[in-house]
């Protein structure tokens, strides 16, 4: 009753018969594993509110200072929107990375199918081609249209490539 109230450091004395015991020994290390799962969420939150604050501040100055200053100084919002964008771009990539970090962590069972990895190469070669563009890259695909299937998570998939992506983009001098 304890436990189930939410006490998970209540530890249930094992005794009685042997398959008692070992009961109450099992249901011991469950709620212990409950607690520790628990533990582990907090800190990820705690984590990922810290990670978030730095790139949301930056945007909210940014547009702070256009706001003031935009309309007197219109250089203002023609050098602070490239860098909303850049910031708006990682705060995006940061929590692509906390979501995946949680699929993790959580084991989640994830949603495998047949895949053809050609088109979706090619779709996020369109998404982020502007930006490569704009760095100074240029960035093509060079596989034929479509490849053998191979069985994946499609998101996942497009997650670890847009993560390529962006490191490419962000580490690659133009």
């Amino acid at each position: 009753d304890a436990i189930a109230s939410g006490d998970l450091t209540h530890q249930i004395g094992p005794s009685g018969p042997e398959e008692t015991r070992q009961l109450a020994r099992t249901f011991n290390r469950m709620a212990e594993q409950v607690r520790d799962m628990l533990a582990r969420q907090e800190a990820f939150v705690a984590d990922a509110a810290h990670e978030l604050r730095s790139p949301l501040t930056s945007i909210r100055l940014r547009v702070e200072m256009i706001q003031q200053h935009g309309e007197e100084d219109p250089e203002i919002a023609d050098r602070y929107l490239p860098m909303l964008l850049q910031d708006i771009d990682n705060l995006r990539r940061l929590i692509d990375h906390l979501l995946a970090l949680s699929r993790l962590d959580q084991a989640e069972d994830s949603s495998r199918a047949r895949v053809d990895l050609a088109p979706l190469l090619y779709e996020l070669t369109d998404d982020m081609g502007s930006l490569f563009q704009a760095a100074g890259l240029s960035l093509r695909v060079d596989v034929p249209p479509h490849l053998s299937e191979t069985i994946a998570d499609p998101d996942a998939m497009r997650t670890v490539f847009r993560n390529l992506l962006d490191n490419a983009l962000q580490y690659t001098p133009a």
